[in-house]
């Protein structure tokens, strides 16, 4: 549990505010801090006291003093106990001998009643103001102790009693003074039903003003740790998405490549002739070698057995390797710290890595890429179509670029795991880039789970974090699957809302 000590301290994630003095100070003065203010406040006012009422005797100075020195530390009385005690020493001040303002506490008084409000609970405020107007105004009802409260009433009554003798003197009635006490028989139930109420006014006026900014700084915190926790769990998500998008969407391209890739070097060696002699004729008529050097049955495309096919399916293992080995550098450098979440990978350098000019065009970029992933998708025996308007000229935004190009690379991962295999066009895919708009359609036939190359390692989660990257964009995703197709359609602003 929070408490007003932890409330009142400062909560700048920032541990440096610069070499500017004047700028941590005007930061340190629009923080809560509300102990030293009211300390500040205090002591300036007790010394202008000092200088405009100065105490007419060595015991008055000392009490001045004192008052001071007790101001002084309130900064560093945290919790309920200092209140309690700081309390005490309020309610003992009415016992100290003599009358007047620096006996009596005056401004100190007022200090610690304000820093007694922001200390103490709810009810232990309630407690402390009920219990100190009862002290003070029986104490001086009854026992003559110190009260200002006390001598307000007392004077009032004596100023209220000179009035009317004064009236009926000039009515032509004989003027004839008498004490208050002696004119007022119920003197002494007056004077403390009146301090009292004044003291109930004027105390729970302090403790309440301390109690409000109590609850202001508590509020503050809760707002502030709301805003920690939100900034952990966006950050959690961010490193989602890129540990997603380097590790889930190239592996999936790499694992199908590698089963291909060996499929094929299983089909050239010697040893898969001579296991092939000895196969049944059942086996024999089979597409696929089965059980042979550990390779399960994959839907065959004719061409993989090609030598020069096969080294180009082993560049791209290399090259997706490394594309995600690099991703994952990132996130790692993003969780030592090393590297800030918001600055991600250039887009520009994921389209060099496939042929493209960094200073192509935007639509240059893209029809390259699309390009190099239709030849990997041919690799993989995924056949399709993918097509790159470019009809506007405005300047893609980096920020427009990333999630673009986040969204294609989801696209042909989600190819890789759940498009049919087949020797007609199994996707479509279609990029359109306008003054206003990029927008992106792709349909593709699905693939029964337990004929895709990827059973048995779906999770799902990747169309939900691109959704929510281009939303915060001020663009749309729709997705769905109907009749053994899926489509996707995603619409994202050049101008970013």
């Amino acid at each position: 549990m929070t408490g007003p000590a932890d409330c009142n301290r400062p909560h700048d994630d920032d541990s440096s505010r610069g070499d500017n003095p004047l700028a941590e100070r005007r930061a340190w003065w629009r923080e809560p801090h509300f102990l030293e203010k009211n300390t500040i406040f205090g002591c300036a006012l007790i010394v202008l006291e000092l200088i405009v009422l100065p105490p007419d005797s060595p015991m008055q100075m000392l009490l001045a003093l004192a008052w001071l020195g007790l101001v002084s530390a309130i900064p560093f009385m945290r919790g309920v106990p200092y209140a309690i005690a700081l309390q005490a020493v309020v309610a003992g001040c009415s016992l100290l001998p003599g009358q007047g303002w620096w006996t009596s506490g005056g401004t100190a008084i007022m200090t610690a009643f304000l820093a007694v409000g922001y200390l103490l609970p709810r009810w232990g405020a309630v407690a402390a103001v009920l219990g100190y107007a009862t002290l003070d105004a029986v104490g001086f009802s009854f026992a003559g102790t110190n009260s200002i409260g006390g001598r307000v009433i007392r004077g009032a009554i004596g100023a209220i009693n000179d009035i009317v003798a004064d009236d009926a003197a000039t009515g032509g009635a004989e003027a004839r003074r008498q004490a208050v006490a002696v004119a007022l028989p119920q003197y002494s139930i007056i004077v403390l039903v009146f301090t009292f109420a004044l003291d109930l006014m004027i105390v729970g006026f302090l403790v309440t003003f301390g109690a409000v900014f109590r609850r202001t700084a508590e509020a503050n915190e809760r707002a502030a740790r709301s805003e920690r926790l939100l900034r952990r769990i966006t950050r959690e998500q961010e490193l989602a998405h890129m540990i997603h998008d380097s590790v889930a969407n190239d592996m999936s391209t790499i694992a199908m490549l590698a089963w291909r890739a060996k499929a094929a070097v299983a089909a050239q060696t010697p040893m898969t002739s001579e296991l092939r002699a000895g196969t049944t004729d059942d086996s024999a008529e089979s597409p696929n070698p089965s059980n042979v050097s550990g390779v399960a049955d994959v839907p065959t495309v004719s061409g993989i057995a090609d030598a020069e096919d096969l080294d180009t399916m082993l560049d791209t293992i290399y090259e997706r390797s490394h594309h995600a080995l690099d991703r994952v550098h990132e996130v790692i450098d993003v969780l030592n710290g090393e590297r800030d979440l918001m600055t991600k990978s250039d887009p520009s350098k994921v389209m060099t890595a496939y042929g493209a000019s960094a200073e192509s065009p935007f639509g240059v970029q893209l029809e390259k890429y699309v390009e190099d992933q239709d030849r990997t998708m041919t690799m993989l025996g995924i056949r399709g179509v993918s097509q790159v308007r470019c009809t506007g000229s405005q300047t893609v935004s980096p920020a427009v670029r990333r999630v673009t190009m986040n969204l294609l690379e989801e696209i042909y991962a989600n190819l890789v795991r759940h498009c049919t295999m087949r020797a007609d066009a199994a996707y479509h895919l279609f990029v359109a880039i306008d003054d206003r708009h990029i927008r992106i359609n792709e349909v593709n036939t699905l693939a029964d789970e337990s004929d895709s190359l990827t059973h048995g390692h779906r999770h799902g989660s990747g169309l939900g974090l691109h959704r929510a990257s281009i939303e915060a964009l001020g663009g749309m995703l729709h997705a769905s699957a109907q009749d053994g197709a899926w489509t996707l359609s995603a619409e994202i602003p050049l101008a970013v809302s």
